[in-house]
């Protein structure tokens, strides 16, 4: 038997497709030989023959791709495709629209001629893993698979179609014969199982195929739901890239360097869904763990064999984890162990906050050189409405430890929520002023997504008239876009106030690039612009403008020292009196409302934080944080958020 998994357009074309090769590894070691499983990324030739840069644009903006495969899938829909293709161009500002039309021929042709036929006409069994705007493109082969080979038994899974949008994709597309909703490894096997011992006659019968399975019951019906899940992580085999390596040297004198996606855990141990509960502590907007339930992580040895192995094996050192929230937990041992090994590796991944700075200066000599954290807001009373879980000085605590140790902080500043208040946005701005002085966050629009909270919930947070997004007209027939689910959604509710509520925040971080970007040509990665030298005795603080000019310097001897280090994390001001119960209350007091004064602490609902970061390479060659320190247990004041944040992800580990 043989099976073909596919990833198609428009997934990065600068590393392989851990769903494919997660799968293919998975596969192989339950059947042996009784099946042939091998893998294609045709986004590799796409991207080849439009070009990187090109196809690299493309790929960056769901409603381009998109449009492009659209356009092959319902012909008729081609100008409407065009327009909507042209339309998302202008909001990249990348210049003049490329010429859509011959994009369009040139992809079509090479699929019409890949050699990939070859396998696709010979297979059992085609699955696709659609994932991020490769929803058309999918539908687009799959339907030229099943016309040319009408015996083969076309499967879809991943993100774009777990839970009810899997069933639409069955309900609208009749070329689909299943759909695997939730990760695949265990509903995948059970199908090909399946499949391999029965006949036509057999699998043309009413009865269940499992949890984690869409299939179809006669004619028209569709059945099916639930997830089956791999309670270890630990037993999976590592994944399978030696197709994809493949592929990508064919046509290259010289194989370009990839980075490889690898995951820890699978699930956010802050959103513990569960079927009575859908909402239980989960972030309002978000709608990444449609497929999971519960959280799960594999132990850092695991973690650390994996790259490893993968390294050596790929010839590679740059991983992107693609886990939506590393196990908080486990990081400063996972970092540790990483760092042990002594390779020079080069990571991305995606965290939940608040880090310690310990654990952050961990990262980075694991080698974290980009992270993604989820700051979303700088508002505590509007990150209670977003259901984060974190407060305005944890996420300031990420930013000023990020611009410490040369972390690239990709987090995102989540703008026209539907409700924020004109204080919620008032609160962000004054916040927004005396951060300045990091590497600044990327505004992004709030977008409704099918399956999270506050579309679940979308009366409760004052929306209505909850539909697919209307750009699904473009390139889908009237009737699929009125009754089918679709990821993105489109609502009524206060838009057009919250558009203009945040042209303010929206020109500030607009500003804050600029002068950001001109402060890192003058001076470099490593200069900050609020930053601290130590002597021992005194610490020299000094703030810079964004020509990199020495505006002012601080001197801080002795007890001033002492106070200020205390602070390098937000502490309470209660764990300030006990720490340095020698100064009276009024001295102490006074002494950090000066700092707050002259914007060298940041204060927040009596906690404080100092903002200027260490130079040098002295806080790396540290052994130890000196300035690391849990609060006392004798004491009564506030303890760190932290603690109980950490010990909630080590619960969720088991579901």
């Amino acid at each position: 038997m043989r099976v073909v998994l596919v990833s198609m357009p428009w997934a990065l074309a600068n590393r392989p497709s851990i769903q494919l090769g997660a799968l293919k590894a998975f596969v192989t070691q339950q059947f042996a030989d009784r099946l042939h499983v091998m893998t294609a990324h045709p986004y590799l030739t796409v991207a080849r023959a439009l070009g990187r840069r090109l196809y690299q644009r493309i790929a960056e903006r769901t409603w381009l791709g998109e449009a492009v495969y659209g356009a092959l899938l319902f012909p008729e829909r081609f100008e409407a495709c065009e327009k909507l293709f042209q339309k998302q161009w202008r909001r990249c500002k990348a210049g003049f629209a490329p010429n859509f039309q011959q994009i369009v021929l040139t992809v079509q042709r090479l699929h019409e001629t890949m050699p990939l036929w070859m396998d696709l006409e010979q297979a059992h069994l085609v699955g696709f893993s659609v994932c991020f705007a490769q929803l058309t493109s999918s539908l687009y082969l799959a339907r030229a698979i099943k016309e040319r080979v009408p015996s083969a038994h076309i499967v879809f899974g991943g993100s774009l179609v777990s839970g009810f949008q899997g069933r639409s994709v069955m309900e609208f597309f009749p070329w689909v014969d299943f759909v695997i909703s939730g990760e695949g490894e265990k509903p995948l096997t059970r199908l090909l199982s399946r499949l391999l011992g029965a006949n036509e006659a057999a699998l043309s019968c009413d009865d269940s195929w499992g949890a984690g399975i869409f299939y179809r019951r006669g004619k028209t019906q569709v059945a099916g739901d639930g997830l089956d899940q791999i309670t270890n992580l630990d037993s999976l085999p590592f994944p399978d890239y030696s197709d994809f390596f493949r592929e990508a040297a064919l046509h290259e004198e010289r194989t370009p360097i990839f980075a490889l996606p690898v995951e820890s855990s699978r699930g956010c141990w802050w959103h513990r869904a569960r079927q009575d509960k859908p909402n239980q502590r989960a972030c309002r907007f978000c709608n990444l763990n449609l497929q999971w339930r519960g959280y799960r992580s594999k132990k850092p040895d695991r973690i650390v064999k994996e790259l490893q192995t993968l390294a050596e094996r790929y010839g590679c050192l740059r991983f992107v984890f693609v886990d939506n929230a590393l196990n908080s937990a486990r990081l400063l041992e996972t970092a540790t162990k990483i760092r042990s090994t002594g390779k020079d590796f080069d990571f991305f991944g995606e965290v939940r906050l608040p880090l310690s700075r310990a654990c952050v200066r961990a990262l980075k000599l694991a080698g974290f050189q980009r992270i993604q954290a989820g700051v979303e807001a700088l508002s505590d009373a509007l990150l209670r409405r977003l259901g984060k879980g974190t407060r305005v000085i944890d996420n300031v605590a990420w930013m000023r430890h990020c611009e410490e140790f040369g972390i690239e902080n990709r987090s995102n500043l989540l703008m026209e929520f539907p409700g924020t208040t004109f204080e919620e946005v008032q609160e962000t701005l004054a916040v927004l002023r005396r951060i300045s002085v990091f590497r600044p966050l990327k505004g992004v629009r709030f977008w409704l997504g099918e399956g999270s909270p506050v579309a679940m919930e979308a009366a409760a947070h004052g929306l209505s008239a909850v539909g697919n997004h209307p750009f699904y007209a473009a390139f889908f027939p009237e009737h699929v876009c009125r009754h089918g689910r679709f990821l993105m959604k489109t609502y009524r509710a206060d838009r057009s106030y919250q558009r203009r509520l945040w042209q303010p925040v929206r020109r500030f971080l607009a500003e804050w690039q600029k002068n950001d970007a001109a402060f890192r040509a003058r001076m470099g990665e490593n200069t900050p612009r609020l930053g601290y030298i130590d002597g021992g005795t005194f610490l020299l603080v000094r703030r810079r403008d964004h020509n990199g000019q020495v505006l002012e310097t601080f001197r801080l001897s002795g007890p001033s020292r002492d106070i200020y280090l205390s602070c390098l994390d937000p502490v309470p001001l209660m764990y300030l009196h006990k720490k340095h119960e020698k100064f009276t209350s009024k001295g102490l007091e006074g002494f950090l409302h000066d700092m707050v004064a002259k914007g060298l602490l940041f204060e927040s609902d009596g906690w404080f934080l100092s903002l200027a970061v260490r130079e040098g390479l002295q806080k790396f060659l540290s052994a130890t944080d000196r300035f690391q320190e849990r609060l006392p247990e004798s004491t009564n004041c506030q303890p760190f958020q932290a603690a109980p944040l950490e010990r909630r992800a080590q619960e969720c580990q088991t579901f």
